[in-house]
């Protein structure tokens, strides 16, 4: 509590400051603070930007993870590197080549140790990037199109709402 009003007190006491200057008949003109961002231009580049379009198979799903990875890699605040990334992609592609394959179509067994084999090797890579390769929204992408290569796979639909298949491994 002590920590919140360190940072509180100091930003309330400068506003008072600001209008008690500012109540005053002989206060000096108070200039408007700089603006740190353009809102004009960042409209722009939110309105040249592509409509965003839901993943509707399972290859869209892989880019989407592995780019939401890649540019979040160039920011510079990863713990993770372009061969983590790397990793995820070729487990996410196993995954995909399972879930598609005739010897799992309809099996419920299959489909759900294949989505288990594919947790659990997230896992493991995700502890060796200190926890930071899935964070949650990855976690949710990832999830997301594990139900949907389990149920194009014929993992019954109405167990998918039901349960979640891949927390019983799950450490992301």
């Amino acid at each position: 509590m002590s920590r919140k009003l360190q940072f509180i007190l100091p930003a309330g006491v400068a506003a008072i400051a600001i209008l008690w200057l500012m109540a005053r008949q002989d206060a000096p003109e108070i200039s408007r603070l700089p603006q740190l961002y353009d809102i004009d231009a960042l409209n722009a580049q939110i309105a040249a930007m592509p409509e965003w379009k839901p993943p509707t198979n399972l290859e869209e799903h892989r880019q989407m993870i592995i780019g939401h990875m890649r540019d979040y890699l160039k920011t510079g605040a990863a713990t993770y590197s372009e061969q983590h990334v790397a990793k995820c992609d070729a487990i996410l592609s196993a995954f995909i080549t399972q879930a598609q394959s005739s010897e799992t179509k309809n099996k419920r067994d299959q489909i759900l140790s294949a989505v288990k084999s594919t947790v659990k090797a997230l896992n493991v890579l995700n502890h060796q990037c200190d926890q930071g390769l899935i964070e949650t929204m990855e976690s949710e992408d990832i999830c997301r199109m594990l139900y949907f290569g389990a149920k194009e796979a014929g993992f019954p639909e109405s167990d998918l709402e039901n349960t979640d298949i891949t927390l019983p491994e799950r450490d992301w």
